[in-house]
């Protein structure tokens, strides 16, 4: 379960077409593995990125996000939407660097 997690928060992500991802969540870099699963679906490395730092409690609700992640979509405006087990949107990326 997740307590807190600020409603925006500038991350930074690269999803590259050979299933890792790496990215800045403006504290720590981060970074995993992930796996497409049929039309939509996408299962993110259950450790989760690393970090190494301690970030005052911001890098933790990030990972629990990430590690419920089971479903994504991708918009025409260029947004990258993560969702949970119930379709429920949990993050959202942009297109922008």
């Amino acid at each position: 379960m997740v307590d807190f997690v600020p409603t925006t928060v500038m991350v930074k992500v690269l999803f590259n077409a050979s299933g890792n991802f790496s990215g800045f969540d403006g504290c720590n870099w981060h970074s995993g593995s992930y796996t497409l699963i049929g039309q939509n679906g996408i299962s993110i490395n259950p450790h989760g990125p690393t970090t190494l730092m301690f970030c005052y409690g911001r890098e933790t609700p990030y990972r629990s996000l990430l590690r419920n992640v089971s479903s994504y979509e991708t918009t025409a405006d260029g947004m990258l939407n993560l969702k949970d087990a119930h379709g429920k949107r949990i993050l959202v990326y942009s297109g922008s660097r």
